[in-house]
């Protein structure tokens, strides 16, 4: 199955440079049905790369996931 294209500039816009990709992976299982959880770093509004917990799954809609459901945690203080 084809991810949808907007989650590429998602991905940009939300993670880090270096994990961009990696959640792009990560993606790319989840729709096809298989729950994900990481750590990757979030850009900050500021730029700062910030550790963060994620954990994604696809939202199903007669068979056919219909959105990419991502929680994220900042992980420290």
């Amino acid at each position: 199955r084809r991810l949808p294209p907007c989650l590429t500039p998602l991905a940009e816009a939300v993670f880090s440079g270096d994990d961009q990709d990696p959640f792009r992976e990560a993606a790319e299982r989840v729709w096809a049905g298989v729950p994900w959880s990481g750590e990757l770093l979030v850009a900050h509004a500021d730029g700062t790369p910030v550790a963060t917990e994620v954990s994604c799954a696809a939202v199903v809609d007669a068979g056919t996931p219909s959105l990419l459901l991502c929680v994220l945690v900042e992980l420290g203080g």
